[in-house]
């Protein structure tokens, strides 16, 4: 498996696509290609504001910041869902409940512990709610039990955040989600997904076709142009064209469940109020609303039943709802067709998002299916493109989907409302599916546990269906405690924990404003930086660009950035690979003078260019290797060879600290824009960083360097970034420890991902000639140019050797 083909963009597109990429970068036949196929004129459905605490997962395993999601997308934080009038409505005197995003039995919340009734046993913690709602009276049920479960509902009936803003990204004091543009969330992912080398072909595809044995061979797009890949993911939303069109594939209705099937969503002005920390869902004649705000703006929509209001009332009744009177709304209708694929994968294709199947968006779960069904498709895909990967994704998804689905009829099933039709249908036995029918009758007489929620992979755990019981004000029928010391006990551990965060958090505005703001980012714009930001610093300063000896300086070209390799060449190169791109330029006397090394320039950011006082020995050396059918392979095996590469090993030797290695003559072919492979079958890797000490980035600055001597017959050039890794890596915006886990040349790759125009010199080294050159703390390569490239490389901690001068 070489090429992916991701056919569908948007949050479902480019999430997949990220994750596959992170996760499943190579095949055994090797890197792996991946490419979204999207067209840029068919709308997105848009809808997901509202999310789940996965979504911080999801994002920072791909390395990506939650300031620029927070910037880019207008999102604002959510501690959870606030249900109103969905157990005995408004004629019933109304009701509210709280399904928080905290749990009561895990969690580690340093800050302002002690408050979670983590410190205390589950067991307490049952009979606590238990025994205090019997002497209150159920009634008041929900509130008690949101409230002994920790301190969400507090926090959000004070609209304050889940974190501060010097807190880690994605660490809070509780759990937490965000409310988000799900647009603007999949344009942000795009531009994430192509700075990290993920082509994008603007498209719509409108055909398939399939191979002999079923397979997709390649797909139509509309301007009649076949893709041909080896595997492909089907994220084209409600159409599924190429799983439930081509592919054929069953699907299963959960309509018999949940009758909801229409949707219409509004994008309402901002209340110019503090951002509520919550979504709101609220339980109507014929389904349900949701209403959230976003840092910028308020997101609203009617989730309804079109066999009992129209199209035409439900938007007028959302209308009504709004509070925005006459004025003009921008609102969009939506059908919904709720269900799942009984097969998630078939021969070569399997599907993610939409194209998958659909819930209704009542416990947010539009987003969290696209995460976790893109992981999932990473977990079994790395292990092959076979039928036992296949079985195992769908088996897993089947489970997913019926799970969340079993959650949300619980919120309908649960209900007390008879007030209309709907609610009559809704509420009605046969809604039940059989799994949810068995569990709620064990949970006449038990908790909700962690059994229940078994070994397949699942969105909502034990904790949050127990939110949805106790908030119906359904308990199970639990032994009487003795007393309820131990409950008034954990009462106030939990007040305490709800003094001092409402102590120490600030107001959400206030958070919010502080993460969005830019972050000063070193300027890119100009091709090196001004020579008054050079100084001449020791290692471990990031400002310190590549340097070079003033005598070598005129000897410097170039680039305007980095590319990847032209589509002639690109068959020979690995997918992810790129090279300078052209044309090459002199140095400007700014850029020289910024380039220039003092005396003191460290050997970690030094590139020394010498003609050294063997010279003799060299051209020896090179001779040798001129001679009709002396090769590389052969020739280091000679007396003749051995006795030269001694006397220059003598020669160098009191250059050099410690260790120092040959790695041997290595030869290209001519005119090579890069010269280096991983084996000699092996695809170029162009621009890269060398590993020979398997040092950890950040601690570069100190490794062994490279002195690699030209003894061809023409000039060759050394081509590299100027600035180190370390510094790239700093500049990725990676957290460290996702850093640890990347290999240094795909680091250097992401970094000139991100900027295209960060320019790459080139340096050129006549015949006898050689550089010395921290090659394993910069992104570099070689070039050929006509005839053919033979070096003599060694690896160990070089100083500078005096050039001799002329006699």
């Amino acid at each position: 498996m070489r090429e992916v083909l991701i056919v569908g963009g948007g949050t479902a597109g480019w999430i997949t696509a990220l994750t596959l990429q992170k996760f499943v970068p190579e095949a055994r036949t090797g890197p792996i290609k991946y490419t979204v196929v999207e067209p840029s004129d068919i709308g997105r459905i848009g809808v997901g504001e509202a999310t789940i605490p996965s979504l911080k997962q999801t994002l920072a395993r791909l390395g990506l910041s939650e300031r620029k999601l927070l910037r880019r997308t207008g999102a604002t934080f959510k501690h959870g869902i606030r249900f109103t009038d969905w157990r005995k409505g408004p004629d019933g005197g109304g009701d509210v409940y709280f399904h928080p995003f905290e749990r009561n039995v895990s969690g580690k919340f340093e800050r302002f512990s002690p408050y979670h009734p983590a410190k205390s046993t589950q067991a307490v913690f049952d009979v606590a709610v238990s025994e205090i709602a019997t002497l209150v009276g159920s009634q008041q049920l929900p509130d008690i039990f949101s409230r002994f479960q920790g301190v969400q509902t507090d926090l959000c009936d004070r609209m304050l955040p889940p974190k501060t803003a010097d807190m880690p990204e994605y660490d809070g004091v509780v759990q937490y989600a965000y409310h988000l543009d799900a647009e603007a969330l999949g344009d942000w992912l795009k531009e994430e997904g192509i700075a990290r080398g993920i082509s994008v072909i603007d498209a719509a595809v409108v055909d398939v076709e399939r191979t002999e044995n079923g397979n997709i061979a390649q797909v139509l797009t509309r301007d009649k142009t076949w893709i041909k890949a080896d595997f492909f993911v089907d994220c084209t939303g409600f159409r599924s064209v190429l799983m439930r069109g081509a592919l054929e594939a069953e699907f299963k209705d959960y309509g018999r469940h949940l009758l909801c099937d229409r949707a219409v969503a509004a994008r309402l002005p901002s209340r110019n109020q503090e951002p509520r920390p919550f979504t709101t869902a609220s339980a109507r004649r014929h389904g349900w609303t949701w209403d959230l705000d976003l840092s910028h703006r308020r997101g609203m929509g009617y989730v309804y039943s079109s066999g009992h209001i129209s199209d035409d009332e439900a938007e007028a009744f959302l209308r009504a709802a709004s509070g925005q009177g006459d004025a003009p709304l921008e609102v969009r209708q939506l059908k919904m067709e709720t269900g799942r694929l009984q097969q998630f994968w078939i021969g070569n294709c399997a599907a993610v998002g939409l194209a998958s199947g659909f819930l209704e968006p009542l416990e947010s779960t539009g987003i969290g299916l696209i995460e976790i069904g893109a992981y999932q498709l990473a977990s079994t895909l790395i292990f092959g493109d076979n039928g036992a990967a296949a079985r195992e994704y769908s088996r897993r998804m089947r489970n997913v989907f019926d799970d969340a689905a079993d959650f949300v009829v619980l919120h309908y099933i649960l209900s007390e409302r008879r007030d209309t039709d709907f609610w009559v249908e809704a509420t009605a036995d046969a809604r039940l599916t059989d799994g949810l029918r068995d569990k709620l009758e064990q949970w006449q007489f038990r908790e909700p546990n962690a059994e229940d929620d078994g070994s397949l992979p699942r969105i909502f755990g034990f904790e949050s269906v127990r939110s949805v019981l106790y908030g119906m004000g359904r308990r199970p029928n639990l032994p009487r405690a003795q007393s309820i010391e131990a409950a008034q006990a954990l009462k106030r551990l939990v007040r305490q924990g709800v003094g001092r965060a409402v102590s120490q958090l600030p107001r959400h505005s206030e958070v919010l404003a502080d993460l969005v703001q830019e972050i000063a980012a070193p300027e890119h714009s100009s091709m090196v930086p001004s020579s008054e930001e050079v100084v001449a610093a020791g290692p471990g300063d990031g400002k310190t660009p590549i340097k070079f000896r003033p005598n070598d300086i005129e000897r410097v070209s170039i680039s305007k950035g980095s590319m990847s390799p032209s589509k002639e060449k690109r068959e020979d190169y690995q997918a992810e690979a790129l090279v300078p791109a052209g044309p090459w330029r002199e140095l400007t006397s700014a850029e020289k003078d910024a380039l220039a090394a003092p005396k003191d320039a460290p050997m970690g950011q030094l590139i020394d260019v010498l003609r050294f006082p063997a010279k003799s020995i060299v051209e020896e050396m090179r001779n040798l290797f001129s001679r009709p059918g002396a090769n590389a392979i052969d020739l280091p095996s000679t007396a003749e060879y051995r006795t030269l590469l001694e006397r220059l090993t003598a020669e160098l030797a009191p250059y050099c600290t410690g260790e120092m290695r040959c790695l041997g003559v290595i030869t290209h072919p001519p005119n090579m824009e890069t010269v280096t492979r991983q084996g000699p079958a092996e695809p170029l890797i162009g621009l890269h960083v060398d590993s020979w000490s398997r040092t950890m980035l950040g601690e570069r600055q100190s490794v062994p360097n490279r002195l690699c001597i030209n003894i061809g017959s023409k000039p060759r050039y050394l081509l590299l970034a100027p600035i180190t890794i370390d510094e790239m890596a700093l500049e990725t915006g990676l957290a460290e420890k996702e850093l640890q886990r990347m290999n240094p040349t795909d680091v250097g790759r992401l970094y000139l991902r991100q900027r295209p125009q960060a320019p790459i010199l080139r340096i050129r080294i006549e015949p006898g000639e050689a550089y010395i050159a921290p090659t394993e703390n910069v992104v570099h390569d070689g070039a050929s140019t006509g005839a053919t490239d033979v070096s003599l490389t060694f690896l160990g901690r070089f100083r500078s050797i005096p050039t001799p001068q002329p006699a």
